[in-house]
């Protein structure tokens, strides 16, 4: 009788976890869904909910700092993306996923702390390159922008954003003919290119 007990026990705790690991996946799924249609409110919600009962679930945490940006709640997102880097430490995606709603945020000396962390895991990651370019260039530090927009260059000699950077950097720091000569390289990439065609009137 006992162990007639001890069994319905077992059965009912095992019936209960199964219960409640489909209701989980089919909130996973739900929030998928209303994302898809737009509804972001409503896909954050759900993994809300998901978090308020695993709330060191690296894949909630981290959905839950992308959803809450297509939202709007920048706030809120760069907050689930660092608990997503706490549940997963050596992860790149979450830091990356900071980096939208900082920028969004105004947040420049952040941005440059976050993308410094990624560098450190991933000294070749083009996106917190340059980003960090960007960001020191916004915050006026533009001969360490100099510096990361001449690095991703290297790399990537035809990319267009960082040939703009390396011209405006040189021209805030007073090297006009340097700027000149970056914004040259850029007339050949894309010759009609406003933006392009503006830093050349600037430092002809």
């Amino acid at each position: 009788m006992n162990n007639f007990k001890i069994n319905l026990v077992s059965i009912s705790l095992n019936l209960i976890i199964l219960f409640t690991i489909n209701l989980s996946a089919d909130a996973l799924k739900d929030s998928y869904s209303l994302e898809y249609k737009g509804d972001y409110e409503g896909s954050l919600k759900l993994m809300e909910s998901l978090i308020s009962e695993k709330p060191n679930e690296y894949l909630y945490q981290y959905r839950a700092g992308w959803v809450s940006y297509m939202a709007g709640k920048f706030s809120q997102s760069v907050s689930h993306y660092s608990k997503a880097v706490v549940s997963e430490q050596s992860s790149l995606e979450p830091r990356v996923g900071q980096i939208k709603p900082l920028l969004a945020l105004g947040k420049f000396r952040e941005v440059e702390a976050v993308c410094k962390s990624i560098i450190q895991l991933d000294s070749k990651n083009y996106t917190a390159r340059t980003t960090l370019a960007y960001a020191l260039y916004v915050s006026g530090d533009f001969q360490s922008a100099l510096k990361y927009y001449l690095d991703v260059l290297k790399e990537y000699p035809t990319d267009l954003e960082m040939l703009l950077g390396v011209g405006w950097s040189n021209f805030k720091i007073g090297k006009k003919d340097k700027a000149y000569e970056a914004f040259q390289k850029a007339e050949r990439i894309n010759p009609w290119n406003e933006r392009v065609l503006e830093g050349l009137r600037y430092t002809k």
